[in-house]
């Protein structure tokens, strides 16, 4: 009976220690979900691993010239964000300007809701007289749902169409979401 007690003292040391280096953790590897039991005895944690949302891309941005050659530039667009049950992030906030007056932005939060990861931002092209410009020429908004262990491919085309438009912005993306 003592040794019975005894391993009992240990494996619930060893569980209190577990919970403890975990919660204390800075990594954020786990999650805690509780549960509380129906007779109000004491409540449980069960650990959930985070989940890792990748986004690798690029983006085609074509500056159209009326006169002379156009100017192009092929960017990647990368991000990776681990994020446990019930937390959000940025995944990837992106500016690039090409030719000095067409800019092109992917601005995206996720989301980890039950091991799904819902993605939402925006995708915006300006051109201006600068890089700095706030003429925006076209803009799409993104909410995508990535499921566990999937890969989403995600397109998006935006076109200067005003007064000298021709200026373009081509995102390529997939999104993987990973253990």
């Amino acid at each position: 009976m003592n040794l019975v007690k005894s391993c009992l003292k240990l494996i619930g040391t060893i569980v209190l220690v577990c919970v403890l280096s975990l919660t204390l953790s800075q990594s954020k590897a786990f999650a805690f979900q509780e549960y509380q039991f129906a007779n109000n005895s004491t409540p449980i944690l069960l650990a959930q691993a985070a989940r890792t949302l990748v986004l690798e891309g690029s983006v085609d941005i074509v500056d159209d010239e009326i006169f002379g050659d156009e100017e192009c530039r092929n960017v990647p667009a990368n991000g990776n964000i681990s994020l446990a049950e019930g937390e959000s992030g940025n995944l990837i906030d992106f500016k690039s300007c090409c030719g000095n007056e067409v800019r092109a932005e992917l601005y995206l939060d996720a989301l980890n809701s039950f091991g799904n990861f819902e993605v939402d931002g925006y995708a915006r092209l300006y051109e201006g007289t600068s890089c700095d410009t706030d003429d925006l020429e076209d803009n799409q908004g993104v909410r995508e749902i990535v499921t566990p262990n999937q890969t989403l491919p995600l397109d998006i085309h935006l076109v200067n169409g005003g007064a000298g438009g021709g200026d373009t912005a081509d995102f390529e993306l997939i999104f993987t979401n990973n253990q």
